[in-house]
């Protein structure tokens, strides 16, 4: 009767240790290091639609993608970021890296950029309020979200959101 309640104690035991190491080695981080630029900064990148991709990097390398920008300000901590940032250059970065095209194309990138709040009470810790802001960049087919990545900038006048451009583009354009 021992030899049986040691068995099966064993054998639960050696289940729950394999469970343990195979949810820790299948676990997904949707933190990305594929690229050299990835790794200058956290980048977070989520692909929907593996199947729609070449379409966007098609339309990128001949006619462009709808492009919408979006701003959100710091709410707690004065804003800085927008008083300095020239929104129409980024516009113009933007345009550079993925064209434009009317707004009549299903291909449309909607881009926010986000100024990071270090007054905001939900950021308990220090390495939350150290990056100045972060940039997300979602591309949609109609009303489809095909592909998004989130890549924070340091600079706390966005001197360098054109690189966070440029790594964004060379991330779909690597997929």
């Amino acid at each position: 009767m021992l030899k049986k309640l040691l068995l099966v104690l064993g054998f639960a035991i050696l289940v729950f240790i394999v469970y343990a190491i195979y949810t820790q080695v299948t676990k997904i981080s949707c933190r990305s290091l594929r690229l050299e630029c990835q790794k200058e900064t956290v980048v977070f990148e989520r692909v929907y639609f593996k199947e729609k991709i070449h379409a966007f990097q098609e339309a990128i390398r001949t006619q462009g993608l709808v492009v919408d920008l979006e701003t959100q300000k710091s709410h707690y901590a004065p804003s800085k970021l927008f008083e300095r940032l020239d929104l129409n250059e980024v516009r113009n970065i933007l345009i550079r890296e993925f064209g434009e095209t009317p707004s009549k194309d299903s291909l449309r990138l909607h881009v926010l950029i986000y100024e990071n709040d270090p007054l905001d009470p939900g950021k308990k810790t220090k390495e939350a309020k150290l990056y100045a802001g972060y940039v997300v960049f979602s591309f949609f087919e109609g009303a489809d979200l095909v592909y998004k990545i989130q890549i924070d900038f340091m600079d706390k006048e966005g001197e360098d959101i054109a690189k966070r451009i440029a790594c964004a583009k060379a991330s779909l354009m690597n997929l």
